[in-house]
């Protein structure tokens, strides 16, 4: 494929790639990543080639983050002017189905507020004061979540 063309993606972000290039980079803004199954993919967007226009604003004068900025505030719908004929295109978008860690779900009714009560005493003798520091617990796991703090007792 070698030529321009223009390609909307609908639907808002994400739109499924990544951008390298701009201004202050000295070279042109190009698609450095599409991501397989993003809207982007589904468009037909190649990594490597080169994004001429966000929505109809050109970009050969544009800062990286601009462009960022441009793409990212866009709203629902995003048009990019492409061109492939002056790079090599790679149809290959990159695989990002990475299963997160599985973490169990923990509802705020299955924790449960401990207060401890403090003595102490001092060099005129014992004393004793209400101090209460809150826990929360989860089955056999606790956490402090605040220091001691003393109340008359």
């Amino acid at each position: 494929m070698s030529g321009t063309r223009t390609v909307t993606l609908s639907g808002g972000g994400p739109w499924g790639f990544r951008i390298q290039g701009g201004r202050d980079f000295n070279s042109p803004l190009t698609i450095s990543r599409v991501n397989d199954g993003g809207k982007a993919h589904t468009a037909g967007l190649l990594t490597g080639e080169t994004i001429k226009e966000i929505n109809g604003t050109e970009t050969s004068g544009l800062v990286h983050v601009r462009c960022q900025q441009l793409i990212k505030q866009t709203g629902l719908s995003l048009t990019l002017t492409l061109d492939s004929s002056s790079s090599k295109p790679n149809a290959a978008p990159v695989k990002t189905s990475v299963s997160p860690p599985k973490v169990p779900l923990v509802s705020k009714s299955q924790f449960t507020t401990l207060h401890q009560q403090v003595s102490y005493s001092t060099e005129t003798g014992a004393k004793s004061r209400k101090a209460f520091r809150s826990c929360s617990c989860s089955g056999s796991s606790i956490s402090i979540t605040s220091p001691y703090s003393f109340s008359a007792g």
